[in-house]
């Protein structure tokens, strides 16, 4: 049996409140799709408008409509300035041109420009949640650099109240305590950067002047 001929169903939705901002070149734009579905054959045309004026710029349409077992589906896309979706009195329209094997008839969808505090809401909401994630790295910076500075005061008391050696051991762990300082001083902040450089002329001291630990 011949397939009827169907229209297609048209709708058109608004930009994702997500879509507060993108990178570079796609810098405040905003995105409406149009979805044109349930029509057979896969005869269509579809074009935006704004405002009734047909706009071409900023139009990425499917090169072919999808075979879903029963109909045909289309998708389009209209990227819009951030300043236009959020003029008021604005309308955007989806036109799709459809041949029903006599005639062409137009089916459309369209929406209204949205609203400037959605869009102040999510950017409020997203500026938010990025001070936070900087607020709770910067807090695991200094636990780490903590934890770093903790190691190195033990390991230069641990020398001060340690056992007696001889002043060749002495001088071989200040060299020691002074290589750790250097492969880790990055880690510290100033005042255990300051302590461990106290501590290390004490040791030095005792180095020239020949005495034990």
């Amino acid at each position: 049996d011949l397939k009827q001929f169907e229209p297609p169903k048209v709708k058109v939705f608004k930009p994702s409140t997500k879509e507060c901002q993108n990178e570079k070149h796609k810098k405040n734009k905003k995105t409406l799709l149009c979805v044109a579905s349930d029509f057979y054959p896969d005869h269509v045309n579809v074009s935006w408008q704004i405002d009734g004026v047909d706009v071409k710029d900023g139009v990425a349409t499917d090169h072919s409509a999808h075979w879903n077992g029963t109909h045909y589906r289309i998708t389009s896309r209209l990227r819009v300035l951030f300043s236009q979706w959020f003029k008021p009195g604005k309308n955007f329209t989806c036109t799709v041109d459809f041949f029903d094997g006599e005639q062409t008839v137009s089916r459309v969808g369209w929406v209204a420009a949205g609203k400037i505090i959605q869009i102040l809401q999510f950017c409020a909401d997203k500026y938010l949640k990025t001070t936070h994630n900087a607020k709770l790295s910067y807090l695991v910076l200094i636990i780490k650099s903590s934890i770093y500075g903790l190691f190195v005061i033990i390991l230069v008391w641990k020398l001060q109240v340690g056992p007696k050696r001889s002043s060749s051991c002495l001088c071989h762990e200040q060299w020691s305590l002074y290589e750790t300082y250097l492969n880790t001083k990055q880690s510290f902040n100033s005042t255990t950067c300051f302590f461990l450089q106290r501590n290390l002329s004490e040791t030095e001291s005792k180095c020239n002047a020949g005495s034990i630990c």
